[in-house]
């Protein structure tokens, strides 16, 4: 088993906007931490893997890819996440050992370094479970910073529809004896047997106080290893077979299965820490990310002042200076 620092977690989508993305991504993620990190590459099917190739090659060893188990043809885009996440996140536990895993979106970048602040951080205390940007931005003057207290967790929802001994029932069923019991509906079979899987660690992070829609953002957050260890533990690991069709972000899943076990969900997204996301678009203009020495971006895609591949031109001739400067190892909020 080796031992890394940090392990980065990539999905990858079936649309060449992934690649094209997880390619700049890598690129900035090797520039800033050259020795620390190993990539994983969660590719939603064997074609993405093919087409990923190309990243993998170019990085050499410090880059992998996993394909997860085909998806079930009523499967929609999008809802399968959750289980891609916990499939890599076992395939980590198999292969690593290390101080934290970062998941990040293709179309995230890295813009200064990371791993040794982000790593003290969820050091510092024993319960420190992830973090990130806590809503669906870090701009402290948007109304949706922090987590959304005014609305109920989906996963929270499900479970409350479903009483106790029905899902205890459904998780006793064979796949095929479910399908029956659904009369024969493959889309509510798979339903029913995500929501009867997510029912235990949702009674018990409503336990530990969860609630309301409390999450850090998909585009990039970090878990530490702490962490990591206890939902293999737990069993949550395992459970990505059951959830290819819960009908909620994995960043969402996540944080509830980190309060499950008494964990705790921070936002580490203020000036001079190392992560500004926000669900569409960048949470502030590239002169201000640079200002506020942020390390962790998202998103570049849906940003309303530049294209994405604008962005990814500015980021990379950043790099561009800071390696003609031999200044890859200091912050980019430092280079005029």
């Amino acid at each position: 088993m080796a031992n890394v620092r940090c392990v980065v977690l990539i999905l990858l989508g079936p649309g060449d906007g992934d690649i094209y993305g997880a390619q700049h991504l890598c690129a900035s993620l090797f520039h800033y931490e050259p020795d620390l990190i190993h990539v994983v590459l969660v590719c939603d099917n064997a074609d993405v893997a093919a087409k990923a190739e190309a990243i993998t090659t170019r990085f050499d060893r410090r880059i992998s890819a996993i394909v997860p188990r085909p998806k079930h043809p009523v499967d929609k885009i999008g809802k399968y996440l959750g289980a891609n996440v916990l499939y890599g996140l076992q395939s980590v536990t198999n292969r690593f050992h290390g101080d934290f895993v970062l998941k990040l979106d293709a179309d995230s970048m890295v813009i200064s370094q990371f791993s040794e602040q982000i790593g003290a951080f969820l050091s510092s205390h024993a319960k420190n479970g992830i973090c990130g940007t806590l809503g669906r931005t870090s701009a402290r003057e948007h109304k949706t910073y922090g987590y959304e207290a005014t609305l109920t967790s989906p996963l929270l929802q499900m479970v409350r529809k479903l009483p106790s001994e029905q899902w205890q029932y459904i998780l006793s069923l064979s796949d095929e004896a479910l399908q029956l019991y659904a009369v024969g509906d493959l889309a509510l079979a798979a339903d029913l047997r995500a929501c009867s899987t997510i029912a235990e660690p949702v009674q018990e992070a409503v336990k530990r106080g969860y609630h309301w829609l409390e999450y850090c953002q998909g585009g990039g957050y970090a878990m530490s290893w702490s962490l990591l260890t206890a939902m293999h533990g737990a069993g949550y690991l395992a459970h990505a077979p059951a959830l290819y069709s819960l009908p909620t972000g994995e960043d969402v899943l996540m944080s509830m299965y980190c309060r499950a076990l008494g964990f705790r969900v921070l936002d580490y997204s203020d000036c001079g820490q190392p992560f500004a996301c926000a669900w569409r678009g960048l949470p502030y203009p590239v002169e201000v990310l640079f200002q506020r020495q942020h390390a962790i971006v998202h998103s570049l895609k849906g940003d309303p002042n530049a294209s994405r591949e604008e962005l990814q031109s500015i980021f990379q001739k950043s790099r561009l200076l800071d390696r003609a400067r031999g200044l890859s190892s200091v912050r980019t909020a430092n280079i005029k």
